[in-house]
């Protein structure tokens, strides 16, 4: 079975509710939405992150206003700790590719930490790899990517030429 987001609490997109925090303005927004229309090749990219891309809102700002879209928590991973049966779940590699962190199983139910359960396509790989039912929370890219590293042992880093090496 897929993963489903909850039910939307407001209909109101992430750069609308960012305006009206006053963390983005209008031109902000606009910048942001034409970079992701004229984007050609790749996975498409959300608002959320070429705003934070192009320093406009921080990854917390951008997960504050999804909160506000969607019922899924947030977890600071910082203190979290994490069942090992979650782990041996999913493939270090796997966890890193798709930047998810396995935190619990209960019965049939995982519950991974990721930066933006919108990207199904991710979600419904880790239900496959498992076949247990994917329990999404939400947490920042750098308290995920600290995760694996702590739980898993290895994190890419970039060296000084922006190449990708295995860190200590």
């Amino acid at each position: 079975m897929a993963p489903q987001l909850r039910k939307r609490f407001n209909d109101k997109r992430i750069g609308e509710l960012l305006m009206e925090r006053g963390i983005i303005g209008f031109d902000h927004l606009e910048n942001a939405l034409r970079i992701q229309r004229d984007q050609t090749s790749g996975e498409a990219v959300s608002s959320g992150d070429i705003l934070t891309q192009l320093g406009y809102a921080r990854e917390e700002e951008i997960i504050e206003a999804f909160l506000m879209q969607y019922s899924v928590p947030y977890l600071p991973l910082n203190n979290y700790i994490v069942n090992q049966n979650a782990i041996a779940a999913i493939p270090h590699s796997v966890a890193r590719r798709l930047m998810v962190m396995p935190l619990d199983i209960m019965g049939r139910n995982l519950t991974i930490a990721i930066s933006n359960p919108l990207k199904h396509k991710g979600l419904d790989e880790l239900n496959s790899i498992t076949g247990l039912h994917i329990q999404p929370c939400i947490a920042t890219s750098l308290d995920i990517a600290k995760a694996i590293e702590l739980y898993y042992g290895v994190i890419e880093s970039p060296n000084w030429e922006g190449n990708y090496v295995a860190g200590n």
